[in-house]
């Protein structure tokens, strides 16, 4: 789960610099599988 608070500009931005990854199955793969081999334990 994601949530954001800010100006609408703001948001914008955020939505603007996130599209590629949220829209992109294999790139929120990607994030995880190296965020992982990093030692990053995600609490799910």
């Amino acid at each position: 789960m994601f949530c954001a608070a800010g100006s609408p500009g703001g948001l914008a931005r955020l939505k603007k610099a996130l599209g590629a990854v949220i829209t992109s199955p294999e790139a929120v793969r990607d994030i995880i599988a190296r965020a992982e081999a990093s030692g990053f334990a995600f609490d799910d």
